[in-house]
């Protein structure tokens, strides 16, 4: 990774709590994220923004070539990237090299597709996915695994936004990426609304059976809520203690407070 992978990382878990609020809305709004390429699109043009003046490029589509001599039968096998942002190397461009690519396929007089770029050239990779299917999301985990490999300097990101997939299949994704040492940014809502089992003390000579406590919103939602709100956390604190006043769930609120706002890369202020 390089000096950029944090604030980079800040983009991605900005737009991972928009698609979570999108998704808690009663009507779900004509303009939420529905498909991997508007993510895509999302991610290509806040990466665009933060290239500015930098001299970096966002890019989207792009094919790691292992090299500028890679043969035209290897590159057209290579896979494609989501989003990329491309660095030139001192006097090195990569606008040279992948126009000396494109050349190759002997197209480059009648088409400008410089997609395939040197992966010396790569500042960071991200591969998005909104669905939670194992086989195709390993794929993805494993591109970028090589880049990582290949490229110790690019900073690899992978984007899971999966709002209705399967919950096994999401476990699945996380072990695998933890074990391919692939840095992941992930959302699964949960399918029931939570529900607390909370013992009741017994009083002497009778016994009383444990109570279940039925949230008609996920704490952690309404966390997410209040924080897009722009609720100072003191203030959150409070709606929690009414809203779910102590004994409605094993961890105290301040400790939901502070786990949702630590994956969110964000920090208490008390």
């Amino acid at each position: 990774m390089n000096a950029d992978f944090e604030d980079i990382k800040l983009i991605l878990l900005q737009l991972k709590s928009e698609y979570i609020n999108g998704l808690m809305k009663s009507n779900l709004s004509a303009d939420i994220h529905i498909t991997e390429r508007d993510i895509v699109s999302e991610v290509y043009y806040r990466l665009r923004l933060f290239c500015s003046n930098k001299n970096l490029s966002s890019h989207t589509e792009i094919k790691p070539a292992p090299s500028i001599s890679t043969e035209i039968a290897d590159l057209k096998r290579l896979p494609r990237i989501d989003n990329v942002i491309l660095k030139n190397k001192g006097e090195k461009r990569w606008i040279e090299d992948a126009i000396k690519l494109q050349n190759r396929y002997q197209k480059g007089a009648i088409e400008a597709r410089f997609s395939s770029i040197p992966v010396e050239f790569f500042h960071t990779a991200i591969e998005v996915k909104i669905q939670s299917k194992f086989s195709d999301a390993k794929k993805d985990i494993d591109k970028l695994k090589l880049i990582q490999d290949s490229n110790k300097d690019c900073n690899c990101f992978f984007l899971l936004l999966n709002s209705r997939g399967s919950i096994k299949d999401h476990s699945a994704i996380l072990d695998y990426a933890k074990k391919q040492n692939v840095f992941i940014i992930e959302y699964t809502s949960a399918k029931k609304p939570a529900q607390v089992r909370e013992k009741t003390p017994k009083t002497q000579g009778t016994t009383k059976k444990a109570v279940t406590k039925c949230v008609s919103i996920p704490r952690r939602r309404r966390i997410i809520q209040l924080i897009n709100q722009n609720v100072k956390d003191n203030e959150i604190l409070r709606i929690l203690d009414k809203e779910y006043p102590p004994g409605t769930f094993i961890t105290k609120n301040y400790a939901a407070l502070y786990g949702t706002k630590r994956d969110l890369g964000l920090k208490v202020i008390i």
